[in-house]
Parts: structure tokens; sequence; C-alpha cells
């Protein structure tokens, strides 16, 4: 459907919420749009490019107007190859209210077994980012939390492990139009030494492999290497050569 969004629209039968999701798109300004939800949540969107979209704010937080004045900005920025929320001085939507509307329900519905282990995990190690835009979370911030994690004495494949619970967020929030691109892509990841460790031995492990081998030689062949070793209880119970006919 395609009208005015303004006050009035919002008020009519037209915009009320239905059995299934739907969208109202404006008739002035090509990209801003509406959408239901049969829940009764009424959000404004910018469409720009292909299939893609950037939430503005909901129905009561945002006057229409101040969303029209919002997707305005949006779609200068995605004409002018910047990123949908440049210069909004820090507003639009938060990490932390991403994932309590959108990531909760959908790893818990997708993802039973791990939900509460990606959910602590990702409190733990970027709960001060919660109050934060998704778009302040950059490729150099996410570069700068890494190498602080790896000079503290962080194992690399551990650091590997974090950045990726963070990066299932980020591509949840590309799927459905908050994000534009996930910064982690773009994120060297730490090297790892895979090169093969070499063990060695302490003296008790290598006495006990000396033993280990003893025992498994013959019973003559250990007694005479006990009897040229000093070993005077054996000497009578084992032969040991002497010189032979012939020699002086």
């Amino acid at each position: 459907m395609q009208t005015f969004i303004g006050a009035k629209l919002l008020s009519s039968k037209v915009a009320q919420p239905t059995a299934k999701p739907f969208e109202i798109y404006d008739s002035r300004l090509a990209g801003f749009t509406l959408r239901v939800q049969p829940t009764g949540v009424r959000s404004y969107y910018a469409r720009f490019g292909r299939n893609r979209r950037y939430a503005l704010g909901k129905v009561g937080a945002l006057l229409p107007d101040e969303a029209r004045e919002r997707c305005q900005k949006v779609l200068g920025n995605v004409a002018h190859g910047r990123h949908p929320l440049h210069g909004f001085n820090g507003e639009g939507l938060t990490l932390g209210q991403f994932i309590d509307e959108t990531y909760v329900p959908w790893v818990k519905a997708n993802r039973p077994r791990t939900a509460s282990n990606t959910l602590d995990k990702l409190k733990r190690h970027f709960g001060t980012w919660f109050a934060e835009p998704l778009s302040t979370i950059t490729v150099e911030r996410i570069e700068s939390w890494k190498a602080r994690r790896v000079n503290t004495g962080r194992v690399p494949t551990t650091v590997i492990r974090d950045i990726f619970t963070l990066s299932s967020v980020l591509r949840r929030a590309v799927r459905v139009g908050k994000l534009t691109d996930n910064p982690v892509r773009w994120v060297d990841k730490p090297r790892i030494d895979r090169r093969p460790k070499i063990r060695f031995l302490d003296q008790k492990r290598s006495l006990g492999y000396e033993q280990r081998s003893m025992h498994a030689m013959p019973k003559c062949v250990r007694l005479a290497t006990r009897a040229t070793s000093g070993d005077e209880s054996v000497k009578e119970n084992c032969f040991l050569p002497g010189p032979t006919l012939g020699t002086t």
C-alpha cells in the first residue's frame, strides 16, 4: 500500500495490526516506510538499495514528520556513500536494544542449546557497548578490543571465539536491515601458532622409560647389564664372557 504517512494515517484502521505483518510506503518520500507487526508494534524504516532498510524508530517515540526527516538524512548518507547514521550524533538503535528486542528471541528459538552461553558472553565481554548505537561498532573499535585482549595474555583462539559471538549479533542486524554491513568481516583475525610443540620428558619420566626398556630385554641380557654395572648379587648367576682362547 502507498499513501502519505502522517498522523491521520496512524489513527486510521488502515494502519492497525492484522494477523500478518505489512508495510505502508510513503507517497511523497520514496523509501520512507511504516511497518506494522501483529503484536501492535509500528516502526518507521528507511528503505534503500536492494531489500535494504534501516530502523528509524517506533511510532509513539517519533512523530511522522520527525521520522520522515531522519529518513531523508539516511537516504542522503547512503547516496553519498556514507554510513546511514552518519551525522546523527549518537542517535539510533543501540546494541543493547537490538539484542533485547530482536536477537534474544531469535537466538533462543534457533540456537536453544547455546543461547544462554552466547548471551552471557555478550554481556560479559561487550556489556559496556550496550548503551551505544550499532553504528558506533566499527572495524577500528573491534580491532582495538582484540589487541587489548591479546596483549593481556588471552589465547588467540579464545579471542576469535568471542569476536565471532559479537559477529553473530551484527550479522543478524544486517539480515533484518538494522545495519548495512558487518564490521567483523574486515577485522584481522589473531594469528594462531600451529607449529607442533616439542615436549621433553623430565628426569623421573625418563627413568621410568629406561626401566620399562630393561624389562623388555631378555633375562640374561638384563642380568648381564646389571652385573657390568657393579651389581655383585647377579654376577654368579650370569655367565659373563671372558677372554677367548689364544689371547693373552
